[in-house]
């Protein structure tokens, strides 16, 4: 536990640190202790306030903490979704490594938070996720999210796809 959180905040660390700050100059711990402090509070509400704090987009430096509390199984859901979302609005490549795992998740809700997530990652991979979800994802709204991200895409691959789901899928939603 001790190392988790020595290891969380050299993390939220290098995600606070600006990228102007010259390399001799150390980072001022006063600087981070305003968001490390909700990062390991016991209420989810703290908690969530702090992931959507790091979720900015372009915030490529927040994405290895992010994808850490997104792929932690002893995180509840909402955390869990929390970190997926801010994925989402960070719409990096980086944070495909972290996505591709959550869509394989036994929690929908985490599935379904990552498949939404994929979209904005523009990442070459998320194309053949997003398919993955569509077609074999027992949840219809985790479905209905991977067709809405499909739909954002222009590729044939994805209209193909689109095209057997809207004929075969028994949820009208995901139709």
């Amino acid at each position: 536990s001790a190392r988790i959180r020595a290891m969380t905040y050299l993390l939220l660390l290098l995600a606070l640190t600006p990228l102007a700050q010259s390399q001799n100059s150390a980072p001022r711990p006063a600087q981070f202790k305003p968001l490390s402090t909700p990062l390991h509070s016991d209420k989810s509400a703290a908690r969530k306030t702090a992931i959507n704090a790091l979720g900015k987009t372009g915030n490529i430096a927040a994405i290895p903490y992010l994808g850490s509390i997104l792929l932690n199984l002893n995180e509840p859901i909402e955390i869990r979704v929390a970190s997926a979302l801010a994925l989402r609005r960070i719409g990096n490549w980086r944070a495909w490594t972290y996505l591709k795992q959550s869509v394989r998740d036994a929690a929908k809700e985490v599935r379904f938070a990552a498949t939404l997530a994929l979209v904005k990652t523009k990442a070459v991979g998320s194309l053949s996720l997003l398919i993955y979800s569509l077609e074999g994802d027992p949840e219809w709204w985790v479905r209905f999210a991977a067709a809405s991200a499909l739909a954002e895409n222009r590729d044939p691959l994805a209209v193909k796809a689109l095209g057997n789901s809207a004929a075969s899928d028994e949820e009208w939603q995901v139709r």
